[in-house]
């Protein structure tokens, strides 16, 4: 394998470890908001046992479980995905293996290819659900590069072997038929590495592809569960098994919307038991540059009929909410969200 195809495909899975790594640290801060909003309610259900209460509870209640069904519906899929990029990986390694056995003639030169050799947990079609160690995932990709160098070092000892053969024909030896079996050999090897580089390539570019489409689609999420909550900077949120104070002094603001929320007189005349300070849940660092602002437009479609004016304001509502960079989360000024015709810019 040359410098620059090994350096692509390892880039490759460089860049898909980053946007998994990516990925996680967002599913760890919705987790959070999600833990915070819990102790909230748990802690509101215990002060709030007049019956008055009960649909704003119930509302609240519904809300949480709303949220917490669209990430475990987002984790679902982030399995699904991590789950293909195993069987890929370990299909092609399969594949590898069983080439090198049946093709390969030389056992000197077999056992050299398969020094690294190593049995995984085998991959099963029929269990597409089941989660694998992503580091396993990782030691295959390095086996199966390592692989492919190996085979472009055998390829070209077999080249030296094809030119000493042609400068033994030119001598008048007759090992014609045997050089043009050996250079087809060596063809044919050629191009079944070729094929391997180009099925990492292709992993490479199609799994990029699965992640950056769900890291758009749980920033999405994350916008919305700040517009519900009106979340504000702050630091991050600490949460402890078994403590009470949780939820009270949890790091919320409770959209104005929810009939449950306890007003700003209650709050200064009650004692901690019963009212709620108004703080926030931190916003998270995960944020959305204007390319990926575009894709989100794009993927959602022109919205120019006055049906599409609530579906607008929206989506421009969920993206003002989903910080822009380190500096506009420092800042409290919101996003400024454009369309996708460019045309206008709307700030909500």
């Amino acid at each position: 394998m040359d410098n620059t195809t090994k350096s692509t495909n390892t880039n490759g899975f460089i860049k898909i470890k980053q946007l998994r790594n990516y990925l996680m640290t967002i599913f760890t801060e919705i987790d959070t908001k999600i833990n915070a909003l819990t102790h909230i309610y748990t802690d509101m259900v215990k002060t709030h046992i007049d019956k008055n209460y009960t649909l704003g509870l119930d509302s609240f209640y519904f809300q949480n479980k709303l949220i917490q069904l669209e990430y475990d519906s987002m984790k679902t899929i982030f399995n699904f995905i991590d789950n293909r990029v195993y069987c890929e990986y370990y299909k092609l390694l399969k594949m590898l293996y069983e080439f090198i056995n049946k093709e390969i003639k030389d056992k000197g030169a077999v056992e050299k290819l398969l020094i690294t050799h190593k049995h995984y947990p085998v991959y099963k079609d029929l269990e597409p659900t089941k989660l694998y160690d992503f580091n396993i995932t990782a030691e295959i990709n390095n086996t199966i590069n390592n692989i492919i160098i190996g085979l472009r070092h055998y390829t070209e000892t077999k080249k030296e072997e094809l030119s000493e053969k042609k400068k033994q024909s030119k001598m008048g030896i007759n090992i014609d038929s045997m050089i043009h079996e050996q250079q087809y050999t060596i063809i044919i090897l050629e191009e079944r590495i070729h094929m391997f580089e180009n099925y990492l390539t292709t992993f490479g570019n199609h799994h990029s592809k699965y992640f950056s489409r769900l890291t758009i689609k749980v920033k999405i999420m994350l916008g919305v569960v700040n517009e519900d909550f009106h979340l504000k900077n702050s630091k991050s949120l600490q949460l402890k098994k078994g403590d009470n104070k949780t939820a009270s002094q949890s790091l919320l603001h409770i959209s104005p919307i929810q009939n449950y929320e306890t007003s700003d007189s209650e709050t200064s005349s009650t004692g901690s038991g019963s009212g709620y300070n108004r703080p926030s849940i931190p916003t998270p660092s995960a944020s959305m540059n204007d390319e990926e602002e575009n894709n989100v437009r794009f993927l959602v479609g022109d919205m120019n009929e006055s049906k599409d004016i609530d579906i607008q304001r929206e989506l421009n509502i969920i993206l003002q909410n989903i910080p822009q960079n380190e500096e506009s989360e420092r800042s409290s000024s919101r996003r400024q969200t454009i369309k996708r015709n460019n045309n206008t810019i709307m700030d909500i």
